[in-house]
């Protein structure tokens, strides 16, 4: 794996409000208790991107946050966009769904959305490219004859 030293992590540029920044306290504690993919970096890009909504998502707000509100942030900012952010947005989402303070569209269809645009698993994971459902052709083993 190669890291991009270039770019700092969120956490070193972004100042999050003192309200925000227990907030992101809350929910790390939550994700390391319940063993939870979390990555403060993509944590606090998701809550300073959509600072004032983030209790508030649609479907339409998790695509549109995955292909273009995170990206232009950090390219904003001029931040590096952490790998884990949409695992790190299903965990916050599911978050916020056993606080009782998500608000918009149920945490299913949220999750669902999540699965089609991210490519995360029931549990919220990145699929490992081996578990996509392609056949392959199965031939007959010919040995060699040997002369």
């Amino acid at each position: 794996m190669v890291i991009n030293t270039a770019l700092p992590p969120a956490r070193r540029v972004i100042t999050l409000t003192d309200p925000l920044r227990r907030h992101r306290c809350e929910v790390a504690r939550w994700a390391l208790a319940s063993g939870r993919v979390l990555n403060l970096d993509a944590l606090t890009i998701v809550l300073t991107a959509r600072a004032g909504q983030h209790l508030r998502w649609t479907t339409d707000d998790v695509s549109v946050f995955l292909w273009s509100t995170a990206t232009l942030t950090c390219a904003e900012l001029g931040i590096e966009l952490p790998a884990s952010t949409a695992e790190t947005l299903w965990s916050y989402l599911l978050f916020l769904s056993e606080a009782g303070a998500l608000q918009g569209d149920s945490l299913v269809d949220l999750q669902l959305e999540l699965s089609e645009c991210a490519g995360l698993n029931r549990a919220g994971r990145l699929r490992h490219p081996a578990s996509s459902r392609r056949t392959a052709d199965v031939h007959a083993f010919r040995q060699r004859r040997r002369a």
